[in-house]
C-alpha cells in the first residue's frame, strides 16, 4: 500500500507515494478508461519502471480484475523487443491491481498521425515490420492482442 493517506480513485497515488513497498511514484504518465500510468523508480535497485494501475472502480469489478490479471500473465510470458517488458503484477491491499511494466520514451502511433497527418510510406512500412514482429512473437506464444490501433503501438526511442 502507497505510505501516504488512502487516495481516492479520481487521484490514485500521490508522487512520492510508495506502491506495494517497492515502487517510489515519481510522474503521472497518462490516464485511460480503465487506470493510471505512473512513472516509478524501484526503490532497492534504483530501476526506472512505469506502473499501470486499474481505477479503484475498475478493479472492484471482479471481472476486469481478472482480465487484468489474465493479461498480466500473459504479457510476462513475452519477451521480445517490440513489446513492452513486464516485470512484475500485484493486488494492493485495498484490491486495486497493477501492473509493472519497463518505462519507455517516445509517443504514441497516434499522437505522431495527430502531429504529422500522415507518415511516409518508408516509415509506415518500418512501424508495420516491428508492430507485426511482436504480434507474431505473441501469437506463437499463444497470446492474442485484441485491441491494435494507433494509440496502442507506442514508437520507441530505442538503442
Amino acid at each position: 500500500m502507497a505510505t501516504s493517506s488512502t487516495p481516492d480513485a479520481d487521484e490514485q497515488f500521490a508522487i512520492g507515494a510508495v506502491l506495494d513497498g517497492r515502487y517510489r511514484i515519481d510522474a503521472v504518465l497518462g490516464t485511460g478508461g480503465m487506470g493510471r500510468v505512473y512513472r516509478a523508480e524501484h526503490i532497492k535497485i534504483g530501476r526506472s519502471v512505469a506502473i499501470k494501475v486499474l481505477h479503484a472502480e475498475v478493479g472492484r469489478n471482479r471481472e476486469a480484475a481478472q482480465r487484468f490479471q489474465r493479461e498480466a500473465i500473459a504479457s510476462g510470458r513475452l519477451d521480445h523487443p517490440n513489446i513492452v517488458g513486464v516485470s512484475d503484477f500485484g493486488v494492493l491491499e485495498d484490491g486495486a491491481c497493477y501492473l509493472v511494466m519497463e518505462v519507455l520514451e517516445g509517443e504514441s502511433l497516434g499522437d505522431r498521425l495527430s502531429r504529422e497527418g500522415s507518415l511516409s510510406w518508408p516509415e509506415a512500412l518500418e512501424i508495420l515490420r516491428g508492430v507485426l514482429a511482436g504480434l507474431r512473437h505473441a501469437h506463437e506464444r499463444g497470446v492474442v492482442h485484441r485491441d491494435i490501433k494507433p494509440d496502442n503501438v507506442f514508437l520507441a526511442h530505442k538503442d
